[in-house]
This record gives structure tokens, C-alpha cells and sequence, in this order.
């Protein structure tokens, strides 16, 4: 690529506030999220009782906060996937929250394993995407609640493909499977599968679930960045990119 910027086309659901240097990027979301509605006086029912509050995106909290679901936060201990969905709770409710130093679901479980006190867990979080606290849940014997606040549909199809075309990446930056399944049938595998053969185009994904997507479709994850942070994946990008 020589002195040429680096141009990335990055499919995350939400723009990128730091952009590494010598890269070109064109934000366009492959997946687009809506707030769903919430039985708040049902949440308010449960949450008389102390709870692990459970976020794993920052979006989750956003809608959470402005459905105004829990009115007294003091009551309960709250947990974040990951620093930013962290801070972002720290911000909307003024508590300090715990995270994992393993930023993922995995990290989470453990982390709660390990420093939590048995508390009903509720968790709030994407529909069609159930992440099972229960075994945790039966080990101490108190109840499981997963809330679906949000929801994300694919992005037009003709949009995405239009946003390909003009930017013609050097990488395309995927930050889910269904992201990713979603850039497939708008650009089109077979397009993309011959970029790759070619080397005009590479493929990042931001963890190891969104990798196994790109290969069932026949593609190849060429970098899959240490923690699943969008930052990191594209510093992670630039700095591969000049070795090369």
C-alpha cells in the first residue's frame, strides 16, 4: 500500500471517536439497532429486591436509562461486559460499576464467579441473543432474568453496497456475526471471496464468534484483534498494514 492511506470500511453499529493515523474511514453499520418496548412497572417489580444488573453494550444502557427502568440504583450492584459499556453506566447513574479485566462473556461469568455475592441476576441486552447466566444462577440458587431492550436489523442492502463500491477498501472491518452476514449478501460473497484471493481486500473481525461467521461464508478473518474493542481492531489494522 506504500504511502497510500488505508482505507477501512468499518460495519460497526456506532462511529469510531479516535481514527488512527495514515487511515482513510467510512463508517456505514451493517446492523441497525432499535429501543424496544419495556414493561417498566413489571422491572420495577422485580428491582424491590437487591440484583446483579447485568449491560453488555453500551447501547442497552442508553435505552435503559431512557425508558427509566430503574429508579433506584443504589439498591443493586451493577456489572459491564467491558470498560466503555462500564463508563457509560458510571455516567448515566453516577454508581461505580465492576467489569472484567477478560473483557467478554466469558471474563463476565468469572469475574462473577468469583467477586459477586448471590444476587438474582437480571440482564439486559439484544434480543435474539440470549447469553446464559443460569448455571450461575442455579449454583446459587436465586433467579435468572434476561430483558431484550433493543434489537438490530440488517442495513439496506444497496446502501452498504454503494458505501463498498466508492470507498473500494483495503479492509473491511466486521464487528459481529450477523454484521458480518449482512455484508455478505449486500456486497456479495463472491465479489468479496475474489478481493481476498486477489489480496486487494482483507478482513478483520473483532472476535472469535464474528471469525467463525466469516469462514462458514466462505471468507478468511485475516486479523482478529487481542480484546473485542473497535479501537484497538483498527490500530491493530494500521499497525499490520505498514509491516506489509
Amino acid at each position: 500500500m506504500g504511502t497510500e492511506p488505508i482505507r477501512i470500511l468499518d460495519t460497526g453499529t456506532r462511529r469510531c471517536e479516535t481514527i488512527p493515523d495514515g487511515v482513510e474511514l467510512r463508517h456505514e453499520p451493517a446492523l441497525l439497532r432499535e429501543a424496544l418496548d419495556v414493561d417498566a412497572a413489571a422491572v420495577g417489580r422485580r428491582l424491590r429486591q437487591p440484583h446483579h444488573l447485568v449491560f453488555y453494550s453500551h447501547f442497552a444502557v442508553a435505552t435503559v436509562a431512557s425508558r427509566s427502568l430503574i429508579s433506584e440504583p443504589e439498591r443493586h450492584r451493577f456489572w459491564a461486559v467491558g470498560q466503555r459499556t462500564a463508563q457509560a453506566l458510571a455516567d448515566r447513574y453516577g454508581i461505580t460499576p465492576s467489569f472484567p479485566d477478560d473483557q467478554c462473556f466469558q471474563g463476565l461469568i468469572e469475574s462473577l464467579s468469583e467477586r459477586a455475592e448471590p444476587l438474582p441476576l437480571l440482564a439486559f441486552g439484544l434480543k435474539g441473543q440470549l447469553r446464559d447466566l443460569s448455571p450461575l444462577a442455579r449454583r446459587w440458587d436465586v433467579a435468572f432474568t434476561s430483558i431484550p431492550v433493543y434489537a438490530s436489523v440488517a442495513a439496506e442492502g444497496s446502501t452498504l453496497r454503494r458505501a463498498f463500491d466508492e470507498v473500494r477498501p483495503h479492509w473491511l472491518a466486521l464487528t459481529s456475526a450477523r454484521g458480518a452476514q449482512s455484508v455478505a449478501d449486500a456486497v456479495g460473497r463472491e465479489k468479496l471471496h475474489r478481493l481476498q484471493s486477489s489480496e486487494e481486500l482483507r478482513i478483520a473481525a473483532i472476535g472469535l464468534s464474528t471469525a467463525a461467521r466469516v469462514e462458514e461464508l466462505g471468507l478468511r478473518a485475516d486479523l482478529i484483534p487481542p480484546s473485542p474493542d473497535r479501537s484497538k481492531m483498527l490500530f491493530a489494522i494500521a499497525q499490520t498494514s505498514k509491516l506489509t
